[in-house]
């Protein structure tokens, strides 16, 4: 007859330990509507859409894109920015362990100076100044790019100013041809404007001023 054999120590030992839980990465999704696609790519195929609000899983990070998984069991791979920080961030430095910083606008803030100056203060967390872009006709306006950037969630989307010569500013998330936040500021029409740039590197505060060209 057969004899049984006792299993190896290390064997027993993988049978004998828990499965290991599931990671519970769990992330919101802070703009108002985003792709998740097939691949971590922004050629991929897009599979679902999501939108503000909805929780989802991390299961795995590369590069710039997060695998995620919904409850409903819908899965695929959504670019970084779409989604809230990791709760396992360094604290005060917004950055995953063992992975280099994640580009980031913390806060926008419209100011209007005595000199009669209206100015918008973007603070980051890093030293990030975008690109920027004048575009001129009946309706003036400023573009600024950051590629490669999260936006933080309480941010609102489009800000209307009262006073100076910034009407609104709007903010969009683009993930094509390339992952970027865009904020675009209107002018007042009828005038000619100049518009300075100063970076705060100690407060990682990027600033514009505009003011009417004499």
């Amino acid at each position: 007859r057969e004899e049984s054999q006792a299993p190896a120590p290390e064997e027993a030992a993988q049978k004998a330990a828990p499965a290991a839980a599931p990671s519970q990465d769990m992330r919101e999704v802070i703009v108002e509507m985003g792709n998740v696609r097939d691949a971590p790519s922004i050629e991929a195929e897009i599979k679902f859409r999501i939108q503000r609000g909805d929780t989802v899983r991390v299961t795995e990070q590369q590069g710039h894109w997060c695998a995620i998984e919904l409850e409903d069991g819908r899965s695929g791979w959504a670019h970084h920015t779409l989604l809230s920080r990791s709760e396992g961030t360094h604290e005060n430095k917004g950055e995953p362990r063992g992975e280099s910083p994640l580009k980031e606008i913390r806060a926008i803030r419209p100011i209007h100076t005595k000199a009669d100056e209206t100015g918008v203060i973007f603070e980051l967390n890093g030293y990030y100044p975008p690109k920027t872009r004048v575009l001129d006709g009946g309706h003036p306006r400023l573009v600024c790019d950051f590629p490669n950037t999260r936006i933080n969630g309480d941010i609102p989307r489009t800000m209307a100013l009262k006073n100076g010569f910034i009407e609104r500013i709007r903010i969009g998330i683009h993930e094509e041809p390339h992952p970027k936040v865009r904020v675009v500021m209107d002018f007042k029409p009828g005038r000619d404007y100049t518009v300075e740039q100063l970076f705060y590197k100690k407060e990682n505060y990027y600033t514009l001023m505009v003011k009417p060209r004499k």
